[in-house]
């Protein structure tokens, strides 16, 4: 239950530029090219498919916040032909316009990715809470942060 180091890098750097996208990017360009047409984001009140996701996250990258990213501990759960399930810890900074005080929420996030001609493409994520349950905008399309 492994893949090659390369394999792991190019994991590594797709996870690295993706939440990178997420904080600055537009989602019109960036989620067509990490996820598999049949992609679904599963977390507490959402399920959402590769349209949903990409509208929700025009609609994120649009609101009156902004978010920071961080990623960590990546770890490699199955490898199964070309497909790999990883897991990995997610922090998300939030900061409301006109407010000084950050929130931050905590998710372990699993990631099926598989490997298509064109790369590691993002099958399906699933995002649980750490520490707490979800913020109450989670599951409210029209505020919801991505996070």
């Amino acid at each position: 239950m492994s893949i090659e180091p390369y394999e792991r890098m190019e994991l590594e750097q797709l996870l690295s530029e993706s939440v990178a996208w997420g904080d600055h990017g537009d989602a019109a360009d960036w989620v067509p090219k990490l996820c598999t047409e049949g992609f679904a984001l599963h977390g507490p009140g959402v399920d959402l498919d590769r349209e949903q996701f990409q509208q929700w996250m025009t609609r994120r990258a649009a609101a009156p916040f902004k978010t920071r990213h961080q990623w960590s501990n990546l770890r490699v759960l199955d490898v199964d032909g070309d497909a790999v399930d990883v897991a990995w810890l997610e922090c998300v900074h939030r900061r409301d316009e006109g407010v000084d005080v950050t929130i931050r929420t905590v998710g372990d996030i699993a990631d099926r990715w598989v490997r298509t001609p064109d790369g590691w493409r993002l099958a399906s994520r699933t995002i649980t809470p750490v520490f707490d349950p979800p913020p109450a905008y989670w599951g409210r399309a029209e505020e919801s942060a991505g996070n």
